[in-house]
């Protein structure tokens, strides 16, 4: 505990300490489990998560809270030692567990051959094949697990061997994996496949200001898209002009966000 007097005000600084440490522990495959942390200190301590030595970065499989809560979606190769480490100004605590990600006698084995077998701008389709499986349990369904390339945590369950998942963005890259499950529980997921939605009509521009700095000529200005919600590469904009009961099309480079008609 350390006391600073330097100013009118009384600053009490304690080193993190945490309160209560997580045990070591065994967990099936395809479960999401929780990890916590919960520490004291006075700055409130930073709380960082690491595996096996290595700092856990935003993970398709795993997340952080805000409470320092670590999620893990789980897999076998999830099994390690993990380390929350709280730190402030004044000292550092830590706090060490041992995972076993275990895969249960007479689950099913993998799905093979994961293809895609459909894309358009906002919806993919894959198929794979019957894992094989132990005579005593047949395949009760397959979960479809998939998300953008860093958040892979949406789940669609299907009895069928394909699936089609809508919704999605359009221009965006996502992951995909399949797990089968029987009486016995969660088989290792596939291999993961990686696929880029189509380009899609950009939506309108926004903010179109119109002024004035001439009797014969109209001033437009326009704010460009953000890259989010451009669903592919701008490469034109396109202008309409009704005049004389005619339109007009003029075409503006995507280097400008303004255009002049004159008259």
């Amino acid at each position: 505990m350390y006391v600073n007097f330097s100013t009118n005000n009384i600053i009490l600084s304690v080193p993190p300490f945490i309160i209560k440490d997580q045990l070591s522990k065994e967990y099936p495959v395809a479960r999401w489990f929780r990890l916590k942390c919960t520490v004291g200190g006075a700055p409130t301590p930073e709380v960082t998560w690491y595996k096996n030595g290595q700092k856990i970065a935003s993970l398709e499989n795993m997340q952080v809270n805000p409470d320092n809560m670590l999620l893990i979606d789980s897999s076998i190769s999830d099994s390690g030692y993990y380390q929350c480490i709280a730190k402030n100004d004044v000292g550092v605590d830590m706090a060490i567990a041992r995972l076993q990600i275990i895969l249960k006698d007479n689950v099913p084995k993998p799905p093979g051959h994961v293809t895609v077998t459909s894309v358009t701008c906002t919806g993919v389709c894959i198929r794979w094949f019957l894992p094989e499986y132990p005579k005593c349990c047949h395949v009760l369904a397959y979960t479809v697990v998939y998300g953008e390339l860093k958040d892979v945590k949406k789940k669609k369950v299907t009895w069928a061997k394909y699936k089609c998942i809508h919704n999605l963005k359009p221009h965006t890259d996502y992951k995909f994996y399949i797990r089968a499950f029987n009486i016995y529980g969660a088989g290792a997921k596939s291999d993961t496949v990686t696929v880029k939605t189509l380009k899609s009509v950009p939506v309108a521009v926004s903010n179109l200001r119109l002024s004035s700095s001439s009797p014969c000529s109209i001033d437009l200005k326009w704010d460009p898209l953000p890259p989010e919600i451009c669903d592919g590469v701008i490469t034109r904009y396109q202008i309409y002009v009704s005049k004389g009961g005619h339109d007009i099309m003029k075409n503006v480079s995507t280097a400008k966000h303004k255009y002049t008609i004159r008259a």
